[in-house]
């Protein structure tokens, strides 16, 4: 239930709380595994839905010990607003400016960073590069918290990618133009000396391999910091989500960066009823290929269509500069464990894997 300033009356929204937390029509319950909760708001909320983004995040960081309650103080703020289906894609709400604009004087006395996310798909047209566009929940989840051992109810790229990630968007991660000057310089934290020392220690190692000293020019600038480095495939820009379905599992990758990647992708629909299967890798598929830059990989599994009760999807995703050796670890005839095994093994710094299990609901 939600209710006022810790007062014992709920509020009329409790109705619509309680189905958005608890399973089969809520997904906070499916997220962190738990599906009773009462939340106090300091002012009153009577209608609408646009709430739902910011109190899923809410119940994740609550479940990861990241959520500042009481007097808590906190090291980072998140304003959000945005609906969340099923499958946690973000939606579109009205008069999304309006509610920014409300918030300008509270968010400007704010001496912690704060991050200010929208849905892409918001009516109105943003050209503020201050606010984060967000399509789906877990995009937002993985830039609060990429190392904290909860990953929400979507496939999402490994925590190691995650971080990559925000640290190139966290420029992005200001939001409005009255603190932009304030959160600028405690977000990015530049320090001129810092960088200087970290420039000679750059020369130090490329005289040490050649023997050569680099001299620097007139105007300051190192020779080191003026030649373009070598572009370095990073597998964080190939997106990797899943999409549960009726007795169903979609994956898809789709390569946002500028260089081609391979990515191999295996599906599983999984159950009780493989006991009654005759092949052990039925009900299993996979793709792998190079993917060009904007370009994207998809693969479904078909589940049985006769099975009543509520099947288990698995989704192997990984992502590399090139084929690694040793794919024929991956075996189809693998049971599931076996198989989520066989995929941890081959992760390293250059292989990003992620598993993900997914429950799925059986065909009407």
């Amino acid at each position: 239930m939600i209710c006022l300033n810790g007062s014992s009356k709920a509020l009329p929204i409790s109705r619509d709380y309680d189905a958005f937390v608890r399973e089969p029509t809520g997904v906070v319950e499916r997220a962190v595994r738990y599906g009773a909760f009462r939340m106090d708001v300091d002012r009153p909320i009577d209608e609408g839905d646009s709430w739902q983004l910011a109190v899923f995040i809410a119940h994740l960081l609550k479940a990861a010990g990241r959520l500042a309650e009481g007097d808590e103080p906190a090291d980072r703020v998140l304003w959000a607003t945005g609906t969340v289906d099923r499958y946690l894609s973000v939606g579109p709400v009205e008069k999304v400016k309006d509610k920014l604009d409300a918030s300008a004087e509270y968010l400007g006395a704010l001496t912690a960073p704060f991050l200010a996310a929208v849905p892409t798909r918001a009516k109105e047209t943003f050209r503020d590069p201050s606010l984060l566009p967000v399509a789906n929940a877990d995009e937002l989840w993985a830039q609060l918290a990429p190392d904290a051992g909860l990953t929400s109810a979507k496939l999402v790229t490994g925590a190691r990618d995650f971080r990559k990630k925000m640290r190139r968007r966290v420029m992005g991660w200001i939001a409005l133009a009255i603190a932009a000057l304030i959160l600028l310089a405690e977000i990015v934290g530049y320090d001129p000396e810092s960088a200087q020392l970290r420039r000679e220690a750059r020369q130090a190692t490329v005289s040490a391999l050649t023997g050569e000293t680099s001299q620097a020019p007139e105007n300051g600038v190192n020779a080191l910091d003026s030649v373009p480095a070598d572009p370095v495939f990073d597998p964080a820009q190939v997106l990797v989500s899943v999409e549960p379905g009726p007795a169903s599992i979609t994956l898809r990758a789709r390569n946002d960066g500028g260089m081609p990647g391979f990515v191999l992708l295996i599906g599983r629909v999984d159950g009780a009823f493989r006991e009654y299967a005759d092949d052990p890798a039925r009900y299993t598929d996979r793709a792998s290929a190079m993917v060009a830059p904007g370009a994207a990989l998809s693969l479904t599994v078909e589940g049985p269509s006769w099975v009543r009760r509520s099947l288990t999807g698995l989704a192997v995703a990984l992502v590399a500069a090139s084929e690694p050796k040793d794919l024929s670890a991956l075996a189809p005839g693998l049971s599931s464990a076996e198989l989520q095994a066989a995929a941890r093994a081959l992760a390293t710094d250059a292989v990003a894997v992620t598993v993900r299990s997914e429950n799925l609901d059986p065909v009407r």
